[in-house]
């Protein structure tokens, strides 16, 4: 209070002798006004950004913080005050005695010494307030700018880029620094368990593990009444991959290799929900002996699409893998052999092509992938001697091959792409050879196109209404060119000869033990025994039927255990089958001979 008297008594001697200038006294209280609006702009302004920057307190705690922001400035505000008294009103005279009273309080508490901290600086006009979770370009985990290095900053001439990929202005020789340590390793491959399995002593020339049963091999004429499993006790399951949808054998496909020469029965490539692709060993790790059971883990599993795996199949033109260029050779026992390319295709719209014979923690070599073929996802896939077909959801067949000794996929052709191949998702495609193609879908048709135009096609056959709902399967017969079996969401299997495609030549039922509302189920019948007979699983069926191919007439049904979702024949020539039942487990089935 001694210091407020003090300061009253100056300011009203002040005024005594200012008394004699009117002009003045006059004045006096307009600059009075203005200069106090301007101070209350000004602490106005200051309130609001601590209550931005600290968020709402309790009056006591701002007046506090109010009076440990002004410390600095009371020696000035003093000054000022003394060389302009006639300007200073009411409020200000109570705010120097504020900060008085404030002083003596924290002399008091003996922390009259301590400085307050800066006020942190306001955020720009109309930036808004920030999204939650969002992070300023310029501002570190401390909420400080990050250090500027360049010298055109610092008052040298030294030229100056921005990099994207920076939070701060470099210099062009910093860059290269900058872009060496982002750049991604290398990585580094090294020979898969698939590829030491093919190398094992275990296995003879052909690849044919020493276990593996000669019965499951075609020759000598005779006929086949039935199938039997491989090894009682086996079976092959990946982890992670609980529904198969798609397996092929290696060694078989496109070898057209003569009857009665020894088959390649390696492997066994599996692809189902979730992306996951497997490889098997067909034969077993160890000798099987008495009752108990074997559960064989895969040689390799990794996710190789996003959505769910259509369509796998090893890549062979000839009966032998195809080469990669710049593939190594392999030599063990003495046979040679080169990367074993595998294709797989997914309802992510992409075909991709993997060197299964070498691996970076679990996963294979991506060798090429086709990420432009579809709009939508790839349904069936079907590869002949280098070309590709694939079914997708967009209604139209992709015709693609490979390139540069298999290191890259190049689009050739879209049937469907100008005119209405299918008015509905194509369910199925399968190419006869290079230059024909069956497709199948949702439209209950089936289209046969020819495709030896250097550009285009044209649909050679068409089938209307061949299933009572959707046609989900085509294949062709192994040895005649002119017969193609299809399958729907009915009852019936059926054989036509494209030659009289009016009415089917041969249809085949009772796989489907029930008559239900409705069939929803997918289950692709397969040919056998080189085309002598057909087999197929049926919706809500334990049982796997075969027929005789000529006639239609049921030759076996054989109990395996659970419905099976999915079955692979091994093309060359070997009879072995590989069922896959719901649930993810495979067996592994072997013919019976008359």
């Amino acid at each position: 209070m001694t210091s407020q008297a003090s300061i009253l008594s100056f300011f009203a001697k002040r005024e005594n002798c200012a008394g004699s200038s009117n002009n003045t006294a006059k004045a006096a209280p307009a600059a009075v006004i203005a200069a106090d609006d301007d101070r209350r702009a000004t602490s106005d302004g200051e309130e609001d950004d601590d209550e931005e920057e600290s968020g709402d307190s309790g009056s006591s705690s701002s007046s506090s913080e109010e009076g440990d922001g002004e410390d600095e400035t009371a020696p000035a505000a003093a000054s000022a005050a003394q060389g302009s008294a006639p300007f200073l009103s009411p409020f200000e005279l109570q705010r120097l005695a504020n900060i008085e009273r404030n002083k003596a309080f924290l002399a008091t508490l003996g922390i009259d010494k301590c400085k307050p901290q800066p006020l942190k600086p306001k955020a720009p006009t109309g930036a808004g307030k920030r999204r939650k979770g969002a992070r300023g370009v310029g501002a570190g985990a401390g909420g400080s700018a990050p250090t500027r290095r360049s010298t055109r900053l610092q008052g040298g001439g030294g030229k100056v880029v921005y990099d994207e990929n920076a939070l701060h202005v470099v210099e062009e020789g910093e860059c290269a620094a900058i872009q060496q340590v982002q750049q991604l390793k290398e990585i580094e491959y090294d020979d898969s368990d698939v590829f030491k399995y093919s190398l094992d002593s275990s296995t003879d020339e052909a690849g044919v593990a020493s276990g593996a049963d000669g019965d499951a091999y075609i020759g000598n004429g005779r006929e086949v009444k039935g199938v039997q499993l491989a090894h009682p006790h086996r079976t092959l399951q990946a982890s992670g991959l609980t529904a198969i949808y798609s397996m092929h054998f290696s060694g078989g496909t496109d070898s057209n290799a003569p009857c009665g020469s020894t088959p390649q029965l390696g492997l066994l490539a599996a692809g189902g929900k979730g992306g996951i692709v497997a490889l098997f060993r067909v034969a077993p790790a160890v000798s099987l002996a008495g009752d108990a059971d074997q559960q064989d883990a895969s040689l390799m599993t990794f996710r190789a699409h996003k959505g769910w795996v259509s369509a796998v199949q090893f890549a062979e033109r000839g009966g032998a893998t195809v080469e990669v260029g710049g593939g190594r050779d392999v030599e063990a026992g003495g046979r040679g052999g080169r990367a074993l390319l595998l294709l797989s295709s997914g309802n992510d719209g992409v075909v991709k092509l993997w060197d299964v014979s070498r691996q970076s923690k679990g996963t294979p070599l991506l060798v090429a992938q086709a990420c432009d073929l579809h709009s939508k996802g790839i349904f069936s896939m079907h590869m002949h001697r280098g070309v590709i077909a694939t079914a997708s959801k967009d209604r139209t067949v992709a015709i693609s091959k490979l390139v540069g000794d298999g290191r890259g996929i190049a689009l050739d052709r879209v049937l469907g792409d100008t005119e209405t191949l299918h008015a509905g998702v194509i369910k199925d495609v399968q190419l006869r050879d290079a230059t024909t193609v069956a497709s199948c879908g949702d439209d209950a048709s089936v289209r046969v196109c020819d495709i030896r135009a250097a550009r285009g096609y044209y649909i050679a056959v068409g089938l209307e209404d061949v299933h009572s709902a959707c046609a989900h399967t085509v294949r062709w017969h192994p040895t005649d060119e002119h017969l193609l079996l299809t399958a729907g969401l009915d009852t019936v299997v059926k054989l036509f000869d494209l030659r009289k495609p009016n009415a089917a030549a041969v249809e085949y039922r009772g796989h489907v033990p029930f008559a239900l509302p409705r069939y929803k189920a997918i289950h692709r019948p397969e040919f056998y025994d080189g085309g002598a007979a057909v087999i197929t699983c049926g919706e809500r069926s334990d049982a796997l039927s075969m027929y005789d191919t000529k006639t239609g007439t049921a030759i076996s049904k054989g109990v395996v255990g659970s419905e099976m979702s999915t079955l692979s024949v091994h093309q060359g020539n070997s009879t072995m089958v590989a069922a896959a039942q719901n649930g993810g487990e495979v067996v592994l089935l072997k013919p019976v001979w008359a």
